[in-house]
């Protein structure tokens, strides 16, 4: 494992102050944390994936969408994400973006 994501963004989100600690440790296994740039907050939508495409929008019109490269936070253990999923895609692909892993938006950086 190379990359990983921290749970709940710490000690990134929240000005925790484990960071040091945290970059530390990343550091020395070889790590590269990955955070999210958006997070429809699927994991609280209790089984409504329009709730989850309702959260994509609106993050894409409050100033994200004309980001380059955007992180989506889904969480594949709930099923209204899974349900919701052919929307977003939908979403994204009528808006002339395009899909890629991780992987590939960190190969020019």
């Amino acid at each position: 494992m190379v990359l990983m994501r921290s749970p709940y963004g710490n000690p990134y989100i929240d000005g925790s102050d484990a960071l040091p600690l945290f970059r530390k440790v990343v550091r020395a296994q070889g790590l590269f944390p990955i955070l999210w740039t958006v997070d429809p907050r699927d994991y609280t939508l209790g089984g409504r994936p329009e709730d989850v495409l309702r959260g994509i929008v609106c993050a894409d019109e409050t100033g994200r969408k004309g980001k380059r490269d955007q992180v989506l936070l889904l969480h594949d253990t709930h099923r209204q994400t899974a349900n919701a999923l052919p929307q977003i895609i939908d979403h994204y692909e009528r808006s002339g973006r395009q899909f890629a892993d991780v992987g590939e938006l960190l190969a020019d950086k």
